[in-house]
């Protein structure tokens, strides 16, 4: 059996993410190795959360320094959740010695927390 590997598709919106770690996901399950495809923000409760913030559905203030401030600090919660989880997070799939392809990790947020609001 081969190693588990942790493998993040980066890039910023509309640059297929999404669409090249689904393939290859897809492309691993076909060659018979187990695998997982995973995204941030999650679908659990917190990435719920800030998914209705980014689409301005919800707001925490009239700041939008603020909500930077909140949307940096939710996105910490959201991926400590998704690392950790015992559901379903990363550290476990990895330790079943699956495969974890994920759209968007780390560096996603230190690109968006570092822009400069206008």
């Amino acid at each position: 059996m081969t190693e588990s590997k942790f493998i993040v598709f980066e890039g910023i919106d509309g640059s297929g993410t999404s669409t090249q770690s689904k393939a290859l996901v897809q492309n691993l399950v076909e060659r018979g190795m187990p695998t997982i495809h995973t995204w941030e923000p999650t679908d659990r409760p917190i990435g719920r959360l800030l998914r209705q913030m980014l689409s301005g559905e919800l707001t925490s203030s009239d700041s939008p320094e603020q909500d930077r401030h909140l949307l940096a600090l939710l996105f910490a919660a959201d991926r400590h959740d998704h690392l950790w989880n015992n559901k379903d997070g990363i550290k476990k799939e990895l330790a079943q010695g699956k495969h974890v392809v994920c759209a968007r990790y780390v560096l996603s947020s230190l690109a968006y927390e570092g822009e400069e609001s206008s």
